[in-house]
């Protein structure tokens, strides 16, 4: 990645113990920015020992109102944490936080138990701010923290920091044949240079959201930083296209 990596520390890091640790604790990340933010890692820290945890990403957004949803969250890193020390933990595949998008996790241990921050207040810097969320009870991870009996009504944050970068733009021109009988059409897509570097079927009827993950598809084989890129698809006339817009009304012929 030649993008910088940003980092914003919570109110309190593994390397300062106190009584405040827990199984779990769910907390959001705020994009304030007009710009896509991609969560790089974060670093944390356990008690009584290193721990296997996971952290998780909510598809619904925030994570207030979805902590006993467990079918809206997908595990987006695992592995150990050190005992009483930040461990960094870099993400595999990036977070994407479109502008001013709110982004739900929850970081929990098997065994307890992770750090979390005595305190309920936000941290923020110019471009991003963590928001505290609930955290667990007093539970030794006999519980699924989605249970609600599994959570407090108290709030924290994790103890430790969150990594961030911008998101470079990377413009993809996008011209649709008409759809055939059967509703398929044929996107063609070209980068600045006006070199195609895809022809892609699609049913006319999906979205540009999906279209976009197509182009990220053929785009993976020829650019290794594709996960850091902010792909933005434009039609011929110029127009940057919606991501919930169906493909045959901007592209179509």
């Amino acid at each position: 990645m030649h993008e910088e990596v940003m980092c914003l520390n919570c109110s309190l890091s593994p390397e300062r113990p106190s009584w405040a640790y827990r199984c779990g604790v769910f907390f959001d990340v705020v994009n304030k920015t007009d710009r896509t933010i991609l969560v790089t890692g974060f670093n944390a820290g356990s008690f009584g020992g290193d721990r296997d945890a996971m952290l998780y990403a909510c598809s619904a957004g925030t994570s207030v109102g979805h902590e006993t949803s467990e079918e809206e969250w997908k595990v987006l890193w695992s592995g150990v944490l050190k005992e009483r020390s930040s461990t960094a933990a870099q993400l595999h595949v990036l977070m994407k936080l479109a502008p001013h998008a709110t982004q739900g996790f929850l970081l929990v241990s098997k065994d307890y138990a992770v750090y979390h921050t005595t305190s309920a207040e936000a941290v923020e810097d110019d471009s991003i701010k963590i928001c505290a969320g609930v955290r667990s009870t007093e539970h030794r991870g006999q519980k699924n923290p989605f249970d609600p009996d599994a959570q407090s009504t108290e709030k924290a944050t994790h103890a430790g920091s969150i990594s961030y970068m911008f998101g470079k733009s990377y413009i993809v021109m996008c011209e649709a044949s008409a759809a055939n009988g059967d509703g398929v059409i044929q996107v063609t897509c070209c980068n600045m240079a006006g070199v195609e570097f895809a022809a892609l079927v699609c049913q006319a009827s999906e979205t540009v959201d999906q279209l976009r993950g197509k182009v990220a598809t053929a785009l993976s084989s020829q650019l290794s930083d594709i996960a850091s890129l902010q792909l933005e698809l434009v039609a011929p006339d110029g127009q940057i296209l919606s991501d919930e817009s169906p493909i045959e009304m901007l592209l179509g012929k």
